[in-house]
This record gives structure tokens, C-alpha cells and sequence, in this order.
């Protein structure tokens, strides 16, 4: 694996995460007892963070023991579950924020729990669960294709979460927003911490680089101390994250779950993703060079890796353990991109300005140099469909795991089709198991394939146990594999309220690029109207505020805000909660004011402020025969940061504000430069807007 390594991890980490076991396997594990009888219950949902009201359903019914009997002090919650969480990610993030109550009592059934989904999203559910009691102690098993937690494997380490207080009596002069979200909700904080970080180095040091690692999975600024945590927390929840590689998974994973003593239940975590995985930068690149054997060889190239092949695959299956790494796949290693290249072909000054504007940085020259031969081959795709967006497309593409290849999916479920017999067995059988299409990651065009080779595997070795139980939302059998469940075991739960009602298929090339490709935008599939309208709402009011339109009620705290998508010509009222027959005002959308508008309870159309978003595209035209750097302006730190070199022809679009400023400055032959005058962001111009250099004046 080219870039950052742990030196140190080799013992350190295999002598950490077995002190770790045996600790907690002294403390939990009783005497011989006899197997206990475990039904799973499956679960099946289009989003991984879905998986939450089913979890508080079985905790409440007594599927899961959850924390009924937890200690509400600084201590691991004992009745908490074990999650081992086969994904390409380790959706480890930290939510932004929760209520505090959430930490002692599961939410009221019906809307409290629904409501859940506001606090979590697809990468940050685990941790929220771990608050919640319902999870203890977190394995993730990572797949050898993902670079993300590589320097990590094998370690367990604590993480303490908890909420902030509603007082700081340690900072009284802190303002009172500063513990809250925008809708009042308490912030959240976390604090990594290992045993093994008493110990004398260099054991000390491999850990605390660990440690470091595991805080980049969240927002550093919410990773504190764990006496500052306390000091601004109070009660918190303190849980454990292991992360496994595959080779040795089974064994591992053996020894783990039976030092946790038999009374503690499992939950089988399965992301579809796991067994091939696609991002929305790999889309967006898919875009400009539709090849995934040419996108793969591109990923493999800048991460070094082995190609994972059948025969990968066969060889972990036989040996468990590190298969012998060809890299065919490798356009340094393997055989050239292009066997003949056309003629006159050359990698070109805009082919160089392009990779060397990623901040990928961590690839050696003769990788640089393989690359930048796609690059070049794929050169006026990339212009037409990125349009000046490469270097964000590319870095999110090579940043994210990424692994799609037809001929590997049978044999990496036949992998775990073996752990799977192996490990979940007799006090290990899993209470619930959960099965996740996550749209967007798992390759759309095999996702039919995956999931019903993936249900095969998981019935052979568990059965239909309780059956399964989704969302009405969620189509069972929308891949053809659903009814492989009898009639009597499915269970539909009803609906879920969602945060975010956006169906699975919208189009993710929209939702990543902050706008649509063509003129009219992509309509919701029901007949309704096209380019749905940001509608964001704030009270202004000193009471409780309810903003309702069409059966849709959205409860608005005072001084919060709601930011909800509306519907041309829709009609909202808002009123004050105490009294839900008067409304305040009435308002009727109007997509001619933008897609992007704001309300005041008080003041009515609030007008444009720093906050507002423009989406802003910046063209060099072909004819403007040199090559122009952007720079931002921080007015604040007085300083211009660099965002992008446009060569003749380019675009670079940009997510920005209202106020925000652009310098603009030629580029000659002799590397001198040429200030050619200043972008303002004017957000009374509209929400989308282009400026085209040398035409439109600066």
C-alpha cells in the first residue's frame, strides 16, 4: 500500500487487540453453559442508517438486551451487543448532534423513534447506536480494496461519546449556540482512548498513531480529551471499535466473539457494498472515462494493490490468510494501457495541469506518469462531461473505496459463505442480521446479482430464522430475491418517517454535481414538478412554530431553523403550535425566485445574506489563448488560496456564497502572472450562475 504506514503496528497491534479480548473476555465470560437458542431476524433496507428503528424496535421488544440494566456512569455498557459490520466503510463518523435522554431511555415507539434519522446518517448510525446502548462493542471488517483504515487493523480502542450539556459551568462565558445545533439539539463529542497507551514505547507511539487515525474518521474538532469530555459531557457512553482485516477474518473473529461470553448478542451487519463497491466520485468518473477495467486499473495504480481476482479469492478461501499478490491490474506493474497508442499521441500541458492539480498526493512519479496516459487517451471526454470539475472528481474517486468486477462476486461471497458457516455457530448465531442495498455504493448494475447470491449464502447457513422485517417503503422483491423469504415470514413494520424522502433511484450524477445536467432537472417519477425547491424556514418567534403544507408538519423550535424541499406553486402555512388554526402567513413557492429560498416567521422573505449558496461555473473560452489561475480571497486571514488552473476550454464549477470573492490571474509562457481582475458572488443574480472570462467584464 503506497502512502502513510504505521511501522510499529506488526506485534504492537496483534498483542493489543489479544489484551483487549482477554480482558474483557475475564470480565463478561461465566462458566460452561449450555447453547443458547437464537432466532435471527433479518432486516432489509435501501440506506445503511435505516437500520436504526428497526434496532430500537428490537430492543424494546427484548430481541436485544440493550441497556435495560446499564450503569449510567463512565463504564462499558455490558448488555450492549456486538456489531461485526462487513461494509466497505467503517461509517465511523461521529453524529453531529442528539438528545441527551436518547443516552438513558429508548425513544417513545412511533415519531420518537422515527425521528432517529435526524440525528444519523449513512456514516455516522454506528457510533449513534453505541450511545443508544444498543451497541457495545464494534468489529469492522474492512476489505482488502478499501484504503481507508489499512494502518489500523487489528487494534480495539474505547470510544467515549456523550452530549454537551445545557449549562458549561466549566465556560460560563461560552454562548449558548456553541452547545447546540441550529434546531436546539446538544452537540455531540467523542474521546479515543486505549489501555495500551499506559504502556512504555514504542508501543505508546504506534497506538497513539492509531488513535490519530481513528479521530480522521470523524470531525476533529468533536474528538476531545477524555477529561475535557467529561468536563463538557457529563454521562457518557464509552463503547469498543476493532477493525480486521480479511485475511484471518474467521479465526479473528473466533476468538473475539467467544471471549465476549455467551449472554451478549450479535449482530451480522452486511453491507452490500462489501462485495463490490462503487462511489459517487467513481460515478462522476465514469462519466469521462466509461471503462471500469480502466477505471480499476487507475484506482489499483495509485493504492498499489493486488488484483483481487478469482483466484485472490480462492487462495483466501483455502489458506485464510494473505493470498500472493499479482498486479496485472497495475499500469506500473502489468501490461501497458494501450497496447499501440495513436499516432502523435503525447501527453498534453493541460493532461499535466490536470493531475497536478489533485491533492492526491501521495503517488510516486512512475505512477504519475502511468496515469497521466489515460488521462491524456480520455482527455476530451473528461472535458466534455466534468466540465472543469476533474481534480474534485477525481480526488473524491480515488479517496472513497472502489472495487467493481463481475467475475469476483460469486468468489468473495463464497469467502464469506465459509466465515459465515464458520464463525456464526452455536453461542455465536447472530440475533439480527442485517442485509443493506445501499444505493450509490453498491454497483447498481449488479446489485440484482449480489443480493440474491448474498441471501443464498446467509440462508444455507441461518434459514429464515423470524424472517424479515423492512420499512413499507422498501420494495422486498424489487431484485427478484426478496420472496426467497416464505409469504408468512415477511414483515412489513410500516412506514418509516424519513429525514430525507429522496427515493433510491434518483439520479446520483444530480445530487453530486449541486445541480442538473439538463435544462429542466430530473422529476420525481409520480408526475410531479421538476427541480425541487430548497425551502428553508426560520422562527423568529419566542415560541414553538409549525410550518405545515399538504398533510407535511415540520415543528420549528424558537430561534432554529427547517430546511425542507418544496414543490412549484406548493402552499405552506405557518403557524404557532398553540394555535394551528391561525396561521401567521401563507406562502406560495415560486420556482422563479430560485431553488433556494428562505423564510422568516417575522419578517417574511428574508433577504439575501453571506449564508445564501451559489453554484458558480468559471470558464476560460477556447479563444482566450492562455491559461488562467483562480484564486479565493479570504478577506479575514488576508490571504488568496489556490482552487484551480483553467487551460483554454476549461470550466471549474464550485458550491459558494453570497460575498465570497474569486481573483482571476493570467498565465504566460514564462510562468509570470497577470491579475486580470476579481469575481463577487452576487447571490441576487440567481443560485446558478457562470462567468465567462474575457466576455463578461470582472
Amino acid at each position: 500500500m503506497v502512502g502513510l504506514r504505521l511501522g510499529l503496528v506488526g506485534a504492537v497491534v496483534r498483542q493489543a487487540l489479544l489484551w483487549t479480548a482477554c480482558l474483557t473476555g475475564a470480565l463478561l465470560s461465566g462458566g460452561a453453559q449450555a447453547d443458547k437458542v437464537v432466532e435471527p431476524h433479518f432486516v432489509l433496507t435501501e440506506q445503511h442508517h435505516h437500520v436504526v428503528p428497526h434496532l430500537v424496535n428490537f430492543a424494546r421488544q427484548g430481541v436485544l438486551r440493550s441497556h435495560r440494566n446499564a450503569p449510567l456512569t463512565d463504564f462499558k455498557n455490558i448488555d450492549g451487543a456486538v456489531l461485526v459490520h462487513l461494509d466497505s466503510h467503517a461509517d465511523g463518523n461521529l453524529p453531529a448532534h442528539m438528545a441527551a435522554t436518547m443516552r438513558e431511555n429508548l425513544p417513545a415507539e412511533g415519531p420518537e423513534t422515527h425521528d432517529l434519522l435526524r440525528h444519523t446518517c449513512v456514516n455516522d448510525f454506528l457510533l449513534l447506536l453505541g450511545y443508544m446502548g444498543i451497541v457495545e462493542h464494534i468489529i469492522f471488517v474492512e476489505p482488502p480494496w478499501s484504503p481507508l483504515m489499512e494502518e489500523v487493523h487489528s487494534i480495539t480502542v474505547d470510544i467515549s461519546i456523550g452530549v454537551s450539556l445545557e449549562d458549561d459551568e466549566e465556560d460560563p462565558n461560552r454562548e449558548d449556540d456553541s452547545l447546540t445545533n441550529e434546531e436546539g439539539y446538544p452537540l455531540m463529542y467523542a474521546s479515543i482512548h486505549s489501555p495500551l497507551l499506559d504502556d512504555p514505547a514504542p508501543r505508546k507511539e504506534a497506538l497513539e498513531e492509531a488513535i490519530g487515525r481513528f479521530s480522521s474518521m470523524m470531525d476533529t474538532e468533536v474528538v476531545l480529551d477524555h477529561e475535557d469530555l467529561m468536563k463538557r459531557c457529563g454521562k457518557i457512553r464509552t463503547i469498543r471499535f476493532t477493525v480486521l482485516p480479511y485475511e484471518g477474518a474467521a479465526h479473528t473473529l473466533i476468538n473475539l466473539l467467544d471471549k465476549e461470553g455467551m449472554e451478549k448478542d450479535i449482530i451480522l451487519d452486511v453491507d452490500l457494498d462489501g462485495f463490490g463497491t462503487t462511489s459517487p466520485g467513481a460515478m462522476a468518473m465514469h462519466d469521462a472515462i466509461p471503462s471500469y477495467e480502466d477505471l480499476m486499473r487507475v484506482y489499483h495504480t495509485a493504492h498499489n494493490l493486488c488484483d483481487m481476482d478469482p483466484n485472490y479469492w480462492e487462495q483466501l478461501l483455502e489458506n485464510n490468510s494473505k493470498p500472493e499478490c499479482t498486479q496485472e491490474l497495475s499500469l506500473v506493474h502489468g501490461p501497458p494501457f494501450q497496447a499501440e497508442m495513436p499516432d502523435g499521441f503525447r501527453i498534453s500541458g493541460k493532461t499535466k495541469r490536470r493531475i497536478n492539480s489533485l491533492s492526491h498526493r501521495f503517488m510516486p512519479g512512475d505512477v504519475y506518469e502511468s496515469v497521466e496516459e489515460v488521462l491524456e487517451f480520455y482527455s476530451s471526454s473528461i472535458t466534455d462531461n466534468l466540465r472543469g470539475k476533474f481534480a474534485e472528481k477525481m480526488d473524491a474517486f480515488l479517496t472513497q473505496p472502489f472495487h467493481i468486477e463481475e467475475r469476483t462476486i460469486e468468489p468473495i461471497i463464497d469467502y464469506w459463505h465459509e466465515v459465515f458457516k464458520t464463525v456464526f455457530v452455536g453461542n455465536r448465531v447472530p440475533a439480527v442480521i442485517h442485509v443493506v442495498r445501499s444505493p450509490f455504493y453498491t454497483p447498481h448494475h449488479h446489485l440484482d446479482s449480489i443480493e440474491c447470491k448474498a441471501l443464498d449464502a446467509l440462508l444455507d447457513v441461518f434459514g429464515p430464522g423470524a424472517g424479515v422485517f423492512h420499512a413499507k417503503e422498501v420494495e422486498l422483491n424489487r431484485t427478484g430475491c426478496g420472496n426467497k423469504f416464505p409469504p408468512k415470514l415477511q414483515h412489513d413494520i410500516g412506514e418509516h418517517v424519513h429525514l430525507d424522502p429522496t427515493p433510491w433511484a434518483r439520479n446520483v450524477h444530480d445530487a453530486f454535481y449541486w445541480g442538473y445536467d439538463d435544462e429542466d432537472g430530473p422529476g420525481d417519477g409520480d408526475g410531479n414538478a421538476k427541480n425541487p425547491i430548497l425551502m428553508k424556514f426560520v422562527n423568529q418567534h419566542e415560541v414553538d412554530i409549525v410550518l405545515s403544507s399538504e398533510g407535511e408538519r415540520l415543528n420549528i423550535a424558537p430561534g432554529s431553523k427547517k430546511v425542507t424541499r418544496a414543490r412549484h406553486l406548493s402552499k405552506w402555512d405557518l403557524h404557532l403550535a398553540s394555535e394551528p388554526k391561525s396561521p401567521i402567513h401563507s406562502l406560495t413557492i415560486d420556482e422563479e425566485e430560485g431553488r433556494k429560498q428562505s423564510f422568516g416567521s417575522m419578517d417574511g422573505t428574508i433577504p439575501v445574506k453571506d449564508e445564501t449558496p451559489v453554484y458558480m461555473d468559471i470558464t476560460n473560452p477556447d479563444d482566450s489563448e492562455t491559461d488562467v489561475e483562480v484564486r479565493f480571497v479570504d478577506e479575514d486571514e488576508e490571504t488568496e488560496s489556490f482552487v484551480a488552473v483553467l487551460a483554454p476550454g476549461d470550466t471549474h464549477g464550485t458550491m459558494t456564497f453570497h460575498g465570497h470573492r474569486f481573483a482571476l490571474y493570467a498565465l504566460s509562457d514564462d510562468d509570470h502572472e497577470h491579475i486580470m481582475g476579481e469575481v463577487t458572488v452576487d447571490a441576487t443574480n440567481g443560485d446558478v450562475q457562470e462567468v465567462v472570462m474575457f466576455e463578461d467584464e470582472l
